[in-house]
């Protein structure tokens, strides 16, 4: 049993420091990895606080142009389906759940991106604002094009 205990102890303490590792690694393959849009914009940051700031403003922007996006595409819907009351009704719905699982599969996929960091540390936010920043205006861009 002593052997046993010993071995978890080792193993925990392993995962700890292999947790620590990750983060710092995750830390810095955010500001050299991250797309090129994300990257150009925070790679001036002179430390990891600056970085994250500048994470954080971008992820802030590209949820405020999602969402004003977003309404001028249900703007448009209405316009074209004007005195269709029933298709617009149906469009409009389809297009509220398909947003809505949306935004439900971009924080899954983006807590997906930054499971190894521990969560709140500045490698998790930076990973998690970067994701959603670059998801955020892949989604706007395809927002755009509605309705097909």
């Amino acid at each position: 049993m002593k052997v046993f205990r010993s071995f978890i102890i080792q193993t925990l303490q392993v995962n700890n420091k292999m947790k620590k590792f990750l983060s710092l690694l995750l830390c810095v393959s955010v500001v050299f990895v991250s797309p090129v849009h994300a990257m150009s914009d925070c790679s001036k940051g002179n430390n990891v606080q600056e970085v994250n700031e500048c994470a954080e403003k971008n992820k802030t922007e590209s949820e405020l142009n999602l969402n004003n996006e977003y309404k001028a595409a249900k703007t448009r819907i209405e316009k074209i389906y004007k005195g269709h009351d029933q298709e617009s009704s149906q469009y409009r719905s389809a297009f509220l759940d398909t947003q809505r699982n949306w935004l439900k599969y971009r924080d899954s996929q983006c807590g997906l991106e930054a499971y190894a960091a521990e969560k709140g540390s500045d490698a998790y936010v930076s990973v998690m604002n970067f994701c959603i920043d670059r998801l955020d205006k892949e989604r706007t861009a395809i927002l755009k094009q509605l309705p097909y």
